[in-house]
């Protein structure tokens, strides 16, 4: 590495951000760090750096305000970069491993433009029924996903939509990344005692209608959310879960009582974030020489969502699932909105793709590394649907 440590940090920055990384992972090994960027999901493969070079893990601890002598225990820190046309924060986390501290940055970069709820791909029926919740003067509307799945856009969407109306709303975020005018933004500080649960008990005595709380992290800020949503306040905020099943149990799990998250929680949007194959070396065979996606095989990513609007029945399903300890075996609703047909019954390509992602994304068999063909197999069919995820891989790789 003929630069110093400061211009390599620069450097891989600005490449990070000019490839639309999420993450920069330094892994240390034997001869030295292995530099990997993950892009769209993908973990690929930047650099190398020699052993010696340890003063670019120094250069990021100091930016990140991390104690640099400190080798021997996990740190976490962070730092703003808003120079050279970057406005980006980066969340720092260190890791001592055997052959010395690995280093992960995540990016978290500014939103300058907030999509339209209708411009994120949801299903029109879906849509429709979103819009519907929103407009609902009390409840807990929950999004749902992994790290990564874009749950934060969609809530940026429905603030964008909630401040056409005439309502006081007020977010609580950690951190900010984009401005919404209109909206009351609060940056939440751990380290200055502002926790997401301290913040909401604040904004509750400032008249807001609407709330948006970016992520239900602890017991506390759980049950004051709930709560809010049955005294007037129409609640939106995240859960690390994959569906709405597994909303309603992490609540649980955060000791709110059934009847409380049934009688709260008006819909739950399940969201992932589907890679989508590169257009350049699309069934050339030769992705790993392609340069637009580096090898992966995926140029971009689309969202797959699946909307479940609570109702009585529903509620009672949770409910008494719980006192007969079979909480998983409850079903929300029918399979229906996995699949579907034009006016005329017939299945398009677009359809194929669209019923195999959701298909994928909710079958049991949960999996990061898909992707969505565009030309999905003709063999693909209605009773494909219902089978497990890993089935229907296994038809499209033999070519079924």
């Amino acid at each position: 590495m003929t630069m110093n440590a400061a211009e390599w940090v620069e450097q891989t920055l600005q490449l990070a951000l000019a490839k639309n990384a999420s993450d920069i992972h330094m892994e240390p090994f034997e001869e030295g760090y292995q530099v990997r960027f993950r892009i769209d999901g993908q973990l690929v493969f930047m650099a190398d750096i020699p052993s010696c070079d340890t003063g670019v893990v120094q250069r990021i601890k100091v930016l990140a305000g991390i104690d640099i002598a400190e080798r021997r225990l996990p740190q976490d820190g962070s730092f703003h970069l808003g120079a050279g046309g970057m406005d980006v924060d980066i969340r720092v986390s260190t890791l001592p491993t055997l052959y010395g501290e690995k280093v992960v940055m995540r990016l978290l970069r500014y939103q300058s433009q907030i999509h339209e709820l209708g411009e994120l791909g949801m299903e029109e029926k879906d849509l429709e029924r979103l819009l519907w919740l929103l407009e609902a003067p009390q409840g807990l509307l929950l999004v749902t996903g992994a790290t990564g799945s874009g749950k934060t856009t969609t809530l940026y969407a429905m603030l964008r939509h909630l401040v056409k109306t005439r309502v006081s709303v007020t977010s609580l975020e950690d951190p900010i990344e984009s401005r919404v005018p209109g909206v009351s933004q609060v940056q939440i500080n751990d380290r200055a005692g502002l926790t997401f649960a301290r913040g909401l008990r604040a904004v509750l005595r400032q008249d807001p209608n609407v709330i948006m709380v970016g992520e239900i992290r602890d017991e506390e800020t759980a049950e004051i959310a709930v709560r809010a949503s049955l005294t007037g306040h129409l609640v939106l905020s995240t859960l690390h879960t994959m569906d709405a099943r597994g909303a309603f149990l992490r609540l649980v799990e955060f000791g709110i009582s059934p009847k409380l998250v049934s009688a709260g929680v008006i819909g739950i949007l399940s969201q992932k974030l589907v890679g989508v194959r590169c257009e350049y070396c699309k069934g050339s065979g030769n992705e790993r020489l392609c340069s637009t996606c580096h090898g992966t095989g995926l140029q971009g990513r689309r969202g797959v969502f699946h909307l479940t609007v609570m109702n009585d029945e529903l509620s009672t399903q949770f409910v008494e699932g719980l006192k007969r300890e079979r909480s998983m075996n409850f079903s929300f609703e029918s399979p229906e909105w996995l699949y579907g047909g034009d006016e005329h019954g017939t299945v398009t390509s677009t359809m194929e793709e669209r019923a195999l992602a959701r298909a994928l994304l909710f079958a049991d068999g949960w999996t990061n590394e898909l992707w969505v063909s565009v030309d999905c197999r003709s063999s693909f069919n209605e009773e494909t649907m219902w089978q497990s995820g890993t089935e229907i891989i296994r038809q499209i790789d033999s070519g079924d």
